[in-house]
């Protein structure tokens, strides 16, 4: 319980033999700095009211793998990643816990989309008018 967690997601998914639906928890930690996952059957899905859901615990961050050549610093095609954390195993599973008994509509957060490309051409507005006074718009109506 007191080991780093990268992630904990609960999904919907057929059992090995294919006669049900059931839900699954499934989390991943970072041993000897691999992913491996642990994966729980919880039941027939008709037992849970909350949809799937994923709760992150951590994240990486990647570095590409260089090599120093006579003729400089040569960057290598693969990357190595450095997982950082900010949760446990213990505390995902008492969050998940928390949303089965207290599940909420997510559609709300759905709807809370932006438009990324616009925000993207908004962000190098704003850096090439720095003097000028911006105003963030609402979505693709411009």
């Amino acid at each position: 319980m007191d080991e780093d967690a990268y992630v904990l997601y609960e999904v919907e998914k057929k059992t090995p033999d294919s006669q049900a639906f059931h839900r699954y928890r499934v989390l991943q930690v970072v041993r000897n700095d691999e992913l491996y996952e642990y994966e729980e059957d919880m039941g027939d899905v008709s037992g849970f009211t909350a949809t799937g859901f994923c709760i992150p615990g951590g994240g990486y961050d990647a570095q590409p793998v260089t090599i120093w050549t006579p003729n400089g610093q040569v960057v290598v095609g693969e990357t190595k990643k450095t997982y950082w954390f900010e949760e446990t195993v213990g505390s995902l599973i008492d969050a998940a816990e928390g949303v089965h008994k207290q599940p909420f509509d997510t559609s709300k957060i759905l709807d809370n989309r932006t438009d990324l490309v616009a925000g993207y051409h908004e962000q190098i507005d704003r850096k090439r008018n720095r003097s000028k006074r911006q105003f963030a718009t609402k979505g693709k109506d411009r």
